[in-house]
């Protein structure tokens, strides 16, 4: 990627793998940065309870505009419910530096997991393992076929890495070294970084009810809109791995793991 400065870049990932954080980071880091909130493309989905059309979506912005997606790289497919006006995102997508924030596939299935138990009452109803071998529902119409959870992860991350405008950036290094990840994404795509100080602030809000009021909060009142994580750790994951998830999940996703460098530790630990 090289050439002038971009007037946009997408933050996309699998849910639960870091969004918000990386945006909070760049966003509060890199020069020409909106002073507006970031833009969803997810929006411009039909079922999307805050659904809007592509073309308010993808207005040209003030300066740097930071967009973020949880789609797979199947672009066409996934906004086809947007109509004739979906070429648009992808227009967008092939002209931005994508920053793709990937995070261990353990720890994204327990906490997804974690997740769509407070609000579904069919994956209350299921063991860990029964949930990884369900269908994923996690794209409008099923884009990527009926495949199992630890599967749907792996074809999201390899369908993004695949491309040549991709920024691959670990949940961890986000995490434990932030200023270096915002280093490496300035220098890949173009975009210069602030020079005053790196703001490195993460909102804290415990609680479900005080996370969404806090998250809906700062998304319209300033860069920062990442909360506190759940757990946020990595290797979380043990604690919920039996040896019959482990397998499953390697069976589908274990190379993916080995591409990304999660290969030394495939064994469950506990204590």
């Amino acid at each position: 990627m090289s050439g002038a400065s971009p007037d946009s870049l997408i933050v996309v990932s699998h849910r639960r793998s870091g969004t918000h954080l990386a945006l909070d980071m760049l966003r509060g880091n890199l020069a020409r940065a909106a002073e507006e909130p970031y833009r969803n493309l997810d929006r411009c989905l039909p079922d999307h309870a805050e659904r809007r059309d592509v073309a308010w979506v993808t207005r040209p912005g003030r300066g740097l505009v930071v967009f973020k997606s949880h789609s797979p790289g199947e672009l066409s497919a996934f906004f086809s419910g947007a109509g004739g006006e979906a070429g648009r995102v992808n227009d967008l997508v092939q002209r931005s530096p994508v920053v793709y924030v990937y995070r261990d596939g353990r720890d994204v299935m327990v906490s997804q997991y974690e997740y769509e138990k407070r609000f579904d009452l069919t994956v209350r109803a299921m063991t860990f393992s029964e949930y990884l071998r369900s269908e994923h529902r996690l794209d409008p119409g099923n884009v990527a076929g009926a495949q199992n959870r630890p599967a749907y992860w792996a074809q999201h991350v390899v369908s993004w890495l695949d491309r040549p405008n991709c920024i691959p950036t670990a949940f961890e290094d986000w995490r434990t070294r932030p200023e270096e990840v915002v280093d490496r994404v300035a220098s890949l795509s173009g975009v210069r970084r602030r020079e005053e100080f790196f703001d490195a602030r993460v909102v804290r809000a415990r609680g479900s009810l005080r996370r969404m009021i806090q998250r809906v909060r700062m998304r319209w009142s300033s860069r920062h809109t990442s909360v506190e994580f759940r757990r946020g750790r990595s290797g979380a994951w043990r604690s919920e791995f039996d040896g019959d998830a482990l397998e499953l999940f390697e069976a589908h996703a274990g190379r993916v793991m080995d591409r990304l460098g999660y290969a030394k530790d495939r064994t469950r630990q506990l204590g």
